[in-house]
């Protein structure tokens, strides 16, 4: 967020501060007045912004983006960061002086792939919300999904769980997650396609077009298994080989003589 844009959504501003500010409008500081105003990330704020927030953590006194009168707030501050700011102000990314100042109570959560025993009362509030947000009937999890929920990694932390129950609910046809509807992480591999014989009326069309035959009048015997392209499980069609040698032969049928075109079979 570029540090006006978040000068003016913790401080507010008055009209006329910027273009399109029409009216006053009161700030994060002054909506929270008497409880407690959580700031997310806060080692991602621009350092001219932690001057102006080191000032009203150690005064309770704001001014207002366009103001000069500074205002005063009864307001409990709680921030959170995943980055060690002891770091940040070790490389001079974090002012020392407002570090000191947060840093009154400290508590450190682990991650979610330290805790596996958190991982069934997240599943469960997850699929909860996410059933009653969506209409749906999902009630609990499988012993084995759970077991396998409770060995991923989880680089994307809580969120990437909280993403996997999400998923699951929107796809859900039973009332558990079982391994059958099992969607592990944002995103889930599919099964390998096996491949399968081409179709006989296709081959037959990529061997009328074939080099060996072009031009010639001859009208090719009907491909078998052992003489056609291999299929591969990566074309849609039949087969990555078999589509290049389509291409060709295509080529090879537009670039022949038009006498040979007309030649009867």
């Amino acid at each position: 967020m570029p540090e006006n844009l978040l000068e003016s959504e913790l401080f507010g501003y008055r009209a006329g501060a910027f273009t399109g500010a029409s009216r006053d409008r009161p700030g994060r500081i002054a909506t929270a007045e008497g409880g407690t105003l959580f700031l997310d990330e806060v080692g991602d704020i621009p350092l001219p912004m932690q001057v102006k927030l080191l000032r009203f953590l150690q005064d309770r006194s704001y001014e207002r983006l366009g103001d000069v009168t500074p205002h005063t707030a009864n307001v409990r501050v709680v921030v959170a960061t995943h980055r060690e700011l002891a770091e940040l102000v070790s490389r001079g990314e974090f002012r020392q002086d407002l570090y000191y100042r947060i840093n009154v109570i400290n508590l450190k959560l682990p991650a979610l792939r330290k805790r596996p025993a958190d991982i069934p009362l997240l599943v469960e509030r997850f699929l909860e919300q996410f059933s009653n947000r969506r209409g749906k009937q999902v009630t609990g999890v499988t012993a084995e999904v759970l077991e396998a929920l409770q060995d991923l990694e989880y680089r994307g932390n809580v969120r990437e769980l909280e993403a996997s129950s999400s998923m699951h609910t929107c796809s859900a046809r039973a009332r558990r997650w079982n391994s059958t509807t099992c969607r592990l992480g944002s995103w889930t591999p599919a099964a390998p396609r096996v491949p399968g014989p081409c179709r006989r009326r296709r081959l037959r069309s990529c061997a009328r077009n074939s080099p060996a035959t072009a031009g010639t009048g001859r009208r090719p015997r009907p491909p078998s298994a052992s003489t056609a392209p291999p299929c591969s499980a990566s074309c849609g069609i039949c087969g990555s080989n078999s589509r290049t040698w389509m291409v060709a032969t295509a080529v090879a049928r537009r670039t022949r003589p038009m006498s040979s075109r007309n030649a009867s079979p």
